[in-house]
C-alpha cells in the first residue's frame, strides 16, 4: 500500500443518492403482536417480515 494516495481526480459515488435511507414507523401494539405471535410461532426474526409486509403494501 502507498503512504499516501491522491483523490484530486477522485469522482463522486454516482449511486449515493440509491442507497438506503432509515425511516420510523409507529406500529400500534395490536400489530406487533400480531406479527411476533404469526412469525416467532415459525422461528423467524418478526421484525424482518414486518418490514416485508410494509414493503409489500408500499407497492400497492
Amino acid at each position: 500500500m502507498k503512504k499516501e494516495y491522491d483523490f484530486s481526480k477522485a469522482k463522486k459515488n454516482p449511486y449515493v443518492r440509491n442507497l438506503k435511507q432509515q425511516v420510523t414507523i409507529r406500529f400500534d401494539n395490536h400489530t406487533i403482536k400480531y406479527f411476533k405471535d404469526l412469525y416467532l410461532s415459525y422461528l423467524k426474526i418478526w421484525s424482518f417480515f414486518a418490514g416485508c409486509w410494509v414493503r409489500w403494501k408500499r407497492s400497492d
